[in-house]
């Protein structure tokens, strides 16, 4: 294989593997984040194994120009995607096999001064994952005591959130909202009991209106129906419209609002637990997944 030629302008980042010289780090691995730019890592691997992960010594970030020209290209390909969630970076290649991965970033503490910290990259794919059977990574930030929760003035019988300081407000659209620091609204919740759910679809349009309103305006929006689907699309349940009717709507609003999040939850402590996590979540910034390039 020879070395890795330049990237055409609009072409697909790459994933770039060199065999190099040493015992403990035998190959040198490029992931490129943006164009032109590249992680850099000392591996021990082309790829881990089933049950292993890698010990990566990451190094100072790559640009084009700092493309090796002196070392053998050992594997290449192209990334299809690549995400951050908080220390943790997912690549997904464009290739058959070997193409799910995983970069993990821990903090440790050094064992003579605690008070200083160092990190370690571990990388990790799919088949070592799943001998490993790890667990999901999730990164924490305290307790979420914090939340700056809006109810709407026209909600009735509402949500308790116990521990959490809840204000009311003439909210735009939806019946809970999430407001950031400086006060903006960056997340609604639209409540529906089984009964509200199954009168709003004799109002359709005027759902789908509230619906679009909703997607359009904020990033992250969510309907909370407080029903078990079984429950909605059972024959001997429904009172007002057919199951199938029932079905065909849930079905044409996950499709036709791909941004909204709809959660079904067998009652209102649920649904109220549901909104608080939903909430929760979106108020870390480290867990929710960005492009990193």
């Amino acid at each position: 294989m020879t070395i890795a030629e330049p990237a055409a302008p609009g072409s697909p980042l790459r994933w770039l593997v060199f065999g190099q010289a040493g015992e403990r780090f035998p190959y040198l691995l490029l992931v490129e984040y943006e164009t032109g730019r590249f992680l850099r890592y000392q591996v021990s691997d082309k790829w881990p194994g089933p049950g292993q992960s890698i010990f990566c010594l990451a190094q100072n970030e790559l640009t084009e120009d700092g493309l090796p020209d002196d070392l053998m290209l050992a594997d290449s390909c192209a990334i299809r995607t690549i995400r951050r969630y908080g220390r943790k970076l997912t690549v997904i290649l464009d290739r058959p096999n070997r193409k799910r991965c995983w970069f993990v970033t821990l903090e440790r503490k050094y064992k003579d001064d605690p008070a200083r910290t160092y990190q370690q990259t571990f990388w990790i794919t799919q088949s070592s994952a799943t001998a490993r059977r790890g667990g999901a990574y999730l990164s924490r930030r305290g307790k979420t005591d914090d939340l700056a929760i809006v109810r709407d003035t026209r909600e009735r019988y509402g949500y308790r959130f116990p521990r959490q300081q809840v204000a009311k407000d003439a909210l735009p659209v939806g019946d809970y909202a999430l407001r950031d620091s400086t006060g903006q609204v960056i997340a609604v919740v639209e409540r529906k009991t089984r009964d509200q759910f199954l009168q709003d679809i004799g109002a359709l349009e005027v759902m789908r209106a509230r619906l679009l309103e909703m997607v359009t305006k904020y990033r992250y929006a969510a309907l909370v129906i407080e029903a078990d689907y079984a429950d909605l699309v059972n024959p001997k349940k429904s009172r007002f419209y057919s199951a199938g009717l029932v079905a065909e709507v849930i079905a044409e609003i996950s499709s036709g609002f791909p941004g909204l999040q709809v959660a079904f939850c067998s009652n209102r402590k649920f649904a109220a637990e549901w909104v608080e996590r939903y909430f929760t979540a979106i108020s870390r910034p480290d867990d929710r997944p960005e492009r990193t390039g």
